[in-house]
């Protein structure tokens, strides 16, 4: 009877420790893109690259940090945010954010693919 008991109210205990995430990721990402910042727009240019991402109405450049994977010929970018975004002077609006190609460490015109994941523009 003690032993039923102790097999019971360990299971119980075990239960607890069980619990769902409150937040996830954005829904239709999946794999190593859901912990990638979500870019709203892309534009690579003769100068260099310009990202759009959503805002509080305080984030600026940097804020943000770069990862380059050279593939080849091609670079591959990747951006993460240093911290977060906690203004509410304009929440849910896009701050534009503009690396050169000097800023990011490669040569003039390169090709540069985005590996975050593209969301949807805000309006």
């Amino acid at each position: 009877m003690n032993r039923r008991l102790l097999i019971l109210a360990s299971a119980v205990w075990l239960a607890g420790c069980v619990t769902r995430p409150v937040s996830g990721p954005e829904p239709g990402f999946s794999g190593p893109l859901a912990e990638l910042e979500t870019v709203h727009g892309f534009r690579a240019g003769p100068d260099g690259v310009s990202l759009s991402l959503t805002s509080g109405g305080c984030t600026d450049r940097a804020d943000i940090v770069h990862y380059i994977e050279r593939r080849g010929r091609e670079f591959g970018l990747a951006i993460a945010r240093k911290r977060l975004d906690r203004c509410v002077s304009a929440p849910g609006t896009e701050s534009e954010i503009h690396f050169t190609y000097q800023d990011l460490g490669l040569p003039p015109g390169s090709v540069v693919f985005l590996l975050n994941p593209i969301g949807p523009s805000r309006p």
